[in-house]
């Protein structure tokens, strides 16, 4: 996709105005490109493959029936880049590399270029991966070339161009070739499951995808129509498990491009069934939010698949996006049925307006397709930001290809380069994605993905789940409990670390956290206790509040030192009394074998909990570790004790 800047005295007048109209130029799109290359030792330009060598270093699990993909294979480049989990590739072949005039006919040159695509076709087929492919075509000097070309659009200067199915000539000629690519490509070699002819075929003008040198709506639908059917007539041939698919922007009723989506999908249809009834027509869609661009004379509301009026769930809608995505697919179902499949083949969100953003579109989009049983795959726009599409930043990661490439240490690149949008896209199909996907919640503004998309049945914020915390481990429910109520989070977003030690700022930030994280003012009470740390509220708060008391009269708070399990029933019998509970229940610390290890000044607070059943003991009971370091694991357990009880 491609749109050329406006010229200057527009940028100028909108800029003067700072109106949140969207103009086309507001939605810019960008030349779709082959697959990545890279030169081999003797300067041939050549597809990345991927660092096999490097392949599984990481495991992720994510679900079998995700649809979740990406366009074109730099993602290859990632060292690990099968642990993102990518289940669909859109590749983009430019059909002029391809297509030589010989002995009178036009064939299908089965040279370098289709050789490098069938093997990286193959080794995306092997590792589970569907392939969609995008046929272009470009201007071409040679005249024989001008001759699958449109009639009406046969003179240089645009960007892709309509074929040319109105004479014998070109029918005979993009039969041939159509014929050719599903034998190269269809199930019994490199197999490419989708086709997509051409590229957002609504929009007409200059700098359309589909050029056709007219902006009728009748004769672009029509034109379309007729390669199209060429198209559908070898894949029912060759192929017949494949599909064909119509590309189209995310205007529905908006013109900002071109033709209506609806207008023009009503008008191919059409053409489709007077000409070829039964074809098998399918529908490769590019919900983008209203306004690629994320300058700030563009309103917030046109940047965003939420909260914009533009995007409605009824039929009239200007857009479809991710948000609204059944007002697209219950049309084609409620009109033409359910085997008319949908893929959302092309998305992606500006990062410079900034990366929350981002990662918001990327997951809200994804779960829609995830959860919508007419889609079959959706496809995002960018593993790494490229230089060429105008300046817009819509990778998972910042920095270019080349830069990555050509890194000495390409883990270390990616690592410093990701994006907030990388780990988003890498978790949000698998059992850790609320991890991942709950800030995204907090940016749209909604509690719970099911309050966006009635057929959500993902992980929510009553499934946590860390890597290292099972259902049967003791501590399941304790942890669950804890998470669910903001009182104890992750070490990081998949890692609960339940056998690490728990320090006394850390228990601090909990006690602060069960009370609400009420703001409190700066004080010296402790030398070792700065202003601006992570903790320094939390503990300052518990002070002020009399539930912490430092280390006796030396000022120090040491929020570094491990927490003992009598340090923290104290803390949590005070912390009791603070909300008014009755402490006064009291029970023997006989029963344990190492009673005399605790601490005068603990002994009211272990027979405080142990009566209330907040501390249980270890070893069948037995032993009651006053003076043990306190486990994550023990922590979310005496702090839901805790909580349940006050509460």
């Amino acid at each position: 996709m491609k749109k050329y800047l406006t010229v200057l005295a527009v940028i100028c007048f909108l800029l003067l105005l700072k109106t949140p109209v969207l103009a086309a130029e507001d939605y810019p799109h960008f030349d779709a490109r082959t697959s990545f290359t890279v030169q081999d030792e003797d300067g041939n330009e050549t597809i990345f493959m991927g660092d096999e060598q490097s392949v599984g270093t990481y495991s992720v699990d994510h679900w079998s029936n995700s649809k979740k993909g990406i366009q074109e294979n730099e993602y290859m480049t990632d060292p690990d880049y099968q642990s993102l989990g990518v289940k669909h590739v859109l590749l983009n072949l430019v059909l002029n590399f391809c297509v030589s005039y010989q002995n009178g006919q036009y064939i299908l040159t089965e040279d370098a270029q289709i050789s490098q695509y069938r093997t990286l076709v193959s080794q995306l087929n092997s590792q589970g991966i569907t392939v969609t492919m995008v046929l272009l075509l470009r201007w071409d000097d040679r005249s024989s070339m001008q001759q699958l070309i449109y009639p009406g659009a046969r003179q240089p200067g645009h960007s892709y161009y309509a074929l040319n199915a109105e004479d014998n000539v070109g029918r005979s000629a993009w039969l041939s070739i159509f014929n050719r690519l599903m034998q190269i490509f269809g199930p019994s070699g490199s197999y490419v499951k989708n086709w997509v002819l051409s590229n957002e075929v609504n929009q007409y003008g200059p700098t359309a995808y589909n050029y056709t040198g007219s902006s009728d709506l009748n004769t672009n639908a029509s034109a379309y129509a007729n390669a199209f059917i060429l198209l559908d007539q070898a894949i029912a041939r060759y192929n017949p498990s494949a599909g064909a698919y119509i590309s189209m922007d995310h205007n529905w009723t908006a013109t900002d491009t071109g033709h209506a989506g609806k207008s023009f999908l009503d008008a191919f249809i059409g053409f489709m069934n007077s000409r070829s009834p039964g074809a098998g027509w399918n529908v490769a869609w590019h919900p983008y939010a209203p306004s690629l661009r994320s300058s700030s004379e563009i309103a917030y509301q046109d940047k965003v698949i939420w909260n914009s009026p533009g995007i409605t769930h009824s039929l009239n809608t200007r857009y479809v996006c991710g948000s609204n995505i059944e007002v697209l697919t219950n049309y084609i179902k409620n009109n033409w049925g359910s085997s008319h499949r949908v893929i959302l083949s092309e998305q992606g969100y500006d990062a410079t307006g900034g990366e929350d953003l981002q990662s918001a579109f990327i997951a809200y989009t994804y779960y829609a397709a995830q959860y919508n049983d007419m889609i079959d795959a959706v496809m995002f726009r960018a593993y790494i930001d490229n230089p060429a599409e105008e300046g817009l930043k819509l990778g998972l990661l910042s920095g270019s290809i080349n830069e990555l490439y050509g890194a000495g240490n390409r883990s270390g690149y990616i690592q410093s380069h990701k994006r907030q949008a990388y780990d988003v896209f890498k978790y949000m199909d698998t059992d850790y994605a609320y991890n991942y996907t709950s800030s995204c919640l907090n940016t749209i503004g909604a509690p719970s993905w099911n309050s966006l998309i009635s057929s959500y049945t993902g992980p929510s914020s009553n499934d946590v789940i860390f890597e290292d915390v099972n259902t049967n481990d003791w501590y399941w429910e304790d942890v669950k409990y804890s998470y669910q109520n903001g009182l104890m989070l992750g070490m990081d977003a998949d890692t609960f670390g339940g056998g690490v030690m728990v320090s006394r700022a850390q228990f601090a930030v909990i006690i602060y956290r069960m009370m609400g994280s009420p703001s409190v003012s700066y004080n010296s009470a402790f030398s070792d206790i700065a202003s601006g740390q992570w903790y320094t509220n939390a503990v300052l708060w518990c002070y002020n509040n009399g539930i912490v008391k430092g280390y006796g009269d030396s000022g120090i708070y040491g929020p570094a030192n491990p927490i003992t399990r009598e340090d923290v029933a104290v803390i949590l019998r005070r912390y009791a009394q603070y909300r008014q509970a009755d402490v006064s229940k009291s029970a023997s610390l006989a029963y344990f074998a190492d009673v005399e290890d605790a601490h005068a000044y603990a002994s009211e607070a272990l027979s405080w909990a142990v009566a209330e059943g907040i501390i249980t003991g270890k070893e069948n009971g037995r032993i009651l570790a006053p003076i043990s370091y306190t486990t994550r694991a023990e922590c979310a357990a005496l702090i839901t004790r805790v909580d349940k009880l006050l509460n």
